[in-house]
């Protein structure tokens, strides 16, 4: 079995932090997103897919452990080849003949894998939300019957259970050619893992196994999810880089990275990047970029 991290994603959600940084190598309490993913993988051989404009990011990120990269030749959120066509540009470019664990790089969770890799069968880890009302809008949402998924819905209004897909899958080789005929079409959201389940169940082209994961997990897409994740993970309300220099200042619900100044200022739901000196400033649900120079007199 090999590993594959999809990470060519521009995650624009949050911009302008993800204008510097990929969203993998986000730090979730001081610890970039991959390191969270990478500790939970079974023994396998790692790629991370991603694109050129963060793969030396990566490659620096990687040091001398053997993990390898495929890079997409694509530079921008229009040019990107999506999930789906990531997933084939580097089952292509490694000639991959195992079967792949296939896992979003910006999702954080604390259960095994170990059990995926023992399935004949297309597999789709799910999450219980357990609240309907939540996964309105925001996850793929599935319903399974014995043990299948039957039915896979894109961030739906009307969902059909509280269950929702983790960005985590196991795709045998039987697949492949499956995911080729799938990204020829042009009928479909290349962009988007589900729409290939969809797809593959909708055609009665292969059945693919649910299994329901207990335990912590977060998909970081956002502003909110990605303070979310650090607070579960550091377990406080907020996360300070320790190199940030904090003055007469209160900070709620927000996360603040590398070697920040802030004094005399008010934080509230904030995502503050490296680099910023904040001062006399009073900001709510705001995402600040790297370098930034925010103050005020009043």
């Amino acid at each position: 079995m090999i590993t594959v991290i999809l990470a060519g994603g521009y995650g624009r959600r949050l911009a302008p932090v993800t204008d510097h940084h990929a969203k993998s190598l986000l730090p979730v309490a001081d610890r970039p997103i991959i390191d969270w993913i990478i500790e939970k993988l079974p023994p396998s051989k790692i790629i991370i897919s991603t694109n050129k404009s963060f793969a030396d990011s990566f490659k620096e990120w990687i040091g001398n452990r053997p993990i390898e990269i495929v890079s997409e030749e694509t530079r921008s959120e229009e040019e990107k080849l999506g999930a789906v066509g990531g997933l084939l540009y580097t089952i292509q470019s490694k000639t991959i003949s195992e079967p792949i664990l296939l896992i979003n790089g910006d999702n954080i969770f604390d259960f095994s894998l170990k059990d995926v890799s023992d399935s004949n069968y297309a597999v789709n880890l799910l999450y219980d939300i357990k609240n309907i009302e939540e996964v309105k809008g925001k996850y793929g949402n599935v319903r399974v019957e014995n043990g299948f998924i039957v039915d896979f819905l894109e961030k739906p209004e009307n969902p059909v259970s509280s269950l929702v897909s983790t960005g985590i899958y196991y795709f045998p080789t039987s697949v492949f050619p499956l995911i080729r005929e799938f990204y020829d079409s042009n009928h479909h959201d290349r962009d988007n893992m589900g729409s290939l389940l969809k797809w593959l169940i909708e055609k009665k082209k292969i059945q693919v196994k649910g299994i329901v994961k207990e335990g912590l997990w977060v998909d970081i897409g956002s502003r909110d999810s990605y303070i979310h994740a650090n607070q579960i993970f550091s377990h406080q309300d907020s996360f300070i880089s320790p190199s940030t220099k904090l003055v007469n200042s209160s900070v709620n619900s927000s996360v603040i990275l590398r070697n920040c100044h802030i004094s005399d200022s008010k934080l509230e739901g904030c995502v503050i990047d490296e680099d910023c000196f904040l001062e006399n400033v009073h900001l709510k649900d705001k995402i600040i970029g790297k370098g930034s120079k925010i103050t005020s007199n009043e």
